[in-house]
């Protein structure tokens, strides 16, 4: 990956490791649908000089990337802001969706990428990531599920083409999850589960899950139906709330997600 090198004749003797997540890093990915999540750990706290030292690196990210546009999220992070993020006063290099990469305060809402790097990601530079990135307790994980979960409703009534409206249903299926096994899946893995658990929402959730995994081009990135944005905002403010009431991390304890029927598709791809 040309980006990975550019990078480390940039600052390289800061990195510590890069890793690679996102839908590329999964077992299931999606080829029209998956994400690029590129996350830089470094020796020090990114500042000033080291944004300006790679934003023309990843001002030209598209140009490598070509189509993937808002589907590109990179992150920088340093050791000291892994360990103290805590007391709100580090910051990291953030670009998601496309923007202009920029610093950003580190609060406990990052222990989401941070965990998902942890489960399931690619080693690009470095020791595996489960060596470098610290652990976080199932009491912090819970905490950022909820705080990501509450501003679902409102982006889900801002963003209403096709395709955000489906990843809308994914994300919110991904929260349950969490919420209540305390570790994070695959959209598909966690369609499953939140499916067998709401069947009342069983076919917006099966509809999503193969609009998401399609083979062929799924339906043009236009505006959704009325009826269908209000279904999707239904689901996604009665798992919001949900995920927000949640329960202590012990309620994790001994469930399992459903086994799929023989006739599914395997839940990881």
């Amino acid at each position: 990956m040309a980006l990975v090198g550019a990078i480390m004749e940039a600052v390289g003797e800061r990195v510590v490791g890069i890793y690679l997540g996102g839908g590329l890093a999964d077992t299931d990915f999606s080829p029209s649908q998956a994400t690029v999540n590129l996350l830089v750990v470094t020796d020090v706290d990114p500042d000033r000089a080291m944004l300006d030292t790679v934003r023309d690196i990843h001002a030209g990210v598209e140009d490598e990337f070509s189509g993937w546009g808002d589907r590109i999220d990179i992150e920088y992070v340093g050791l000291p802001g892994l360990a103290g993020f805590r007391t709100g006063q580090h910051v990291g290099l953030r670009s998601e969706a496309g923007e202009t990469l920029h610093l950003e305060p580190l609060t406990e809402l990052n222990v989401l990428s941070w965990e998902s790097i942890r489960e399931r990601s690619v080693d690009l530079v470095g020791d595996p990531a489960d060596t470098v990135l610290p652990e976080f307790s199932r009491d912090e994980f819970l905490r950022a599920v909820r705080q990501h979960a509450a501003g679902w409703p409102q982006w889900t009534r801002s963003h209403t083409r096709m395709d955000q409206q489906v990843y809308a249903v994914l994300t919110m299926c991904r929260a349950w999850y969490s919420a209540r096994l305390l570790r994070q899946a695959s959209k598909r893995e966690a369609a499953l589960f939140t499916a067998a658990e709401f069947p009342r929402w069983e076919p917006l959730i099966t509809w999503a899950d193969e609009w998401w995994y399609a083979v062929e081009e799924p339906t043009p990135r236009g505006p959704a139906e009325r009826t269908l944005i209000e279904r999707v905002q239904d689901l996604v403010d009665e798992l919001s709330e949900r995920v927000l009431m949640a329960g202590t991390p012990a309620q994790g304890a001994g469930i399992e997600p459903p086994r799929p029927p023989v006739d599914a598709p395997d839940a990881r791809g």
